[in-house]
């Protein structure tokens, strides 16, 4: 059992996402902005670099560094809870797993995205990392970022929300392990009946 501290993470990690560093930015933006006087531990990001496909992930060998980083600060703190600040989806990774493993009471991540982000590396049609997180939660894709992660999650302590751009595999995946899925249309739907029941 952890004890009762907490973690602010700042991992801006953008590669995930390609060349485009405006999560980076973005990252250090919410920092300056909301928490500026806030302790944060901050994952080291290295720009300007040029991304390489490797193991079917684009910008592999710098995010394996990052996520190591993340890993080593969140078993050092050894935090009851985590609150991370990115960068990419992928950011969350690390910290999700790490709760996984030392929450002892039930655990189940809500996934709020408008995209899935639980394609496979072989699948991506992109090589992106940051479509990617979910399913390396789920399942062993590559021994070095499955090993830092050292967890995996049942299929039923997911629950995607509020998605409306998925990819065919990701629909095929969701379907098949039953993973739940409330889209965007069906959160329209809810809302809508709300309103009319409020009506009567």
């Amino acid at each position: 059992m952890i004890q009762k501290r907490h973690l602010n993470l700042l991992f801006p990690q953008y590669q995930g996402g390609g060349n485009d560093t405006s999560t980076y930015f973005g990252g250090f933006e919410i920092k300056n902005y909301y928490f500026s006087n806030t302790e944060l531990k901050e994952i080291n990001i290295s720009l300007n670099k040029t991304l390489e496909i490797k193991y079917d992930i684009l910008g592999y060998e710098e995010i394996v560094q990052q996520l190591e980083e993340a890993n080593k600060i969140v078993h050092q703190e050894k935090p009851s809870t985590i609150f991370t600040i990115g960068g990419g989806c992928d950011a969350d990774i690390v910290p999700i797993a790490y709760l996984q493993k030392n929450i002892t009471s039930e655990f189940t991540v809500l996934w709020f995205d408008a995209h899935g982000d639980i394609n496979s590396p072989v699948e991506s049609t992109s090589k992106l990392f940051y479509g990617m997180p979910i399913r390396f939660l789920l399942e062993n894709h590559n021994k070095i970022i499955n090993k830092i992660l050292d967890t995996q999650l049942r299929n039923n302590q997911i629950m995607l929300i509020g998605n409306r751009d998925l990819d065919t595999a990701e629909i095929n995946y969701i379907n098949k392990n039953k993973i739940s899925n409330i889209s965007i249309i069906e959160i329209e739907i809810i809302k809508k009946i709300v309103e009319i029941g409020k009506g009567l």
